[in-house]
């Protein structure tokens, strides 16, 4: 009984592992031994006519690895504030029209007018409002595309409209307060339980104002262009997106 157990009170040292790199032993070797080894002794030159010209020192032993009783924290890197500028589509350049596929104006057509880079690739787009009620704003580049029809825009001024204008004069909409309902909050309409639309200021409608007769202009100068932009776009039964030309 004693025999039998005996292996398993006093187990075998475990066989070498052939997959663990033998220079490792190596490596601990002369770790061990570069940190009992004594000090070496350096000549340094040292100034002054009384001094003499060089000096015997010690040198100072190499520090030995240290690893901490317990893990310390590290902070994870940050990509904030690392981010690379957005790169547009190649197809959405200025003056390109474009299809909206999400928001109010879904299936609606728009003039591109810039992208901003700055602030996540954001496109600019305008109806114009007059020809089919699109305004002036920003949209995801992702819901949109991009169709073979092009107006030059290069006579339109459009620097001014960057991530600080919009920021500047496009004020959000203020959200409903949460809290108990009243009697008189059931008996609301559906037009009175409408979220409130974003506001705009005064200095935003009058540049709108005048982008919208510019981009009229050049409109109206192509025949069919403003019958083509006030057309919503749709899909009937049978028509395969990816295979159309748009």
């Amino acid at each position: 009984w004693k025999t039998t157990l005996s292996p398993l009170i006093h187990p075998p040292p475990p066989p070498s592992n052939p997959m663990v790199s033998k220079s490792r032993d190596a490596r601990r070797i002369a770790k061990a031994a570069a940190a009992t080894a004594g000090p070496q002794k350096v000549t340094k030159p040292v100034k002054g006519d009384k001094n003499g010209s060089e000096r015997v020192v010690t040198r100072p032993r190499d520090p030995i690895a240290f690893y901490p009783g317990e893990d310390l924290r590290v902070p994870l890197p940050s990509r904030r504030g690392a981010h690379k500028p957005a790169k547009a589509r190649a197809s959405l350049t200025p003056g390109t029209v474009v299809i909206m596929l999400a928001g109010a104006h879904r299936g609606k057509r728009a003039v591109l007018l810039k992208t901003l880079p700055e602030d996540n690739g954001l496109a600019v787009v305008c109806g114009p409002y007059k020809v089919n009620g699109v305004p002036l704003r920003k949209v995801s580049p992702k819901f949109l595309i991009a169709t073979g029809t092009k107006v030059d825009v290069s006579g339109v001024e459009v620097g001014k409209f960057d991530k600080a204008y919009f920021k500047k004069n496009v004020l959000k909409a203020e959200k409903a307060k949460k809290g108990k309902k009243s009697e008189a909050d059931f008996m609301e309409t559906e037009e009175a339980k409408a979220p409130a639309a974003a506001k705009v200021t005064e200095e935003f409608k009058a540049d709108v104002k005048a982008l919208d007769a510019a981009l009229v202009v050049i409109v109206n100068k192509e025949p069919l262009l403003k019958a083509y932009l006030a057309a919503k776009f749709s899909l009937t039964k049978g028509q395969a997106p990816h295979e159309m030309k748009f």
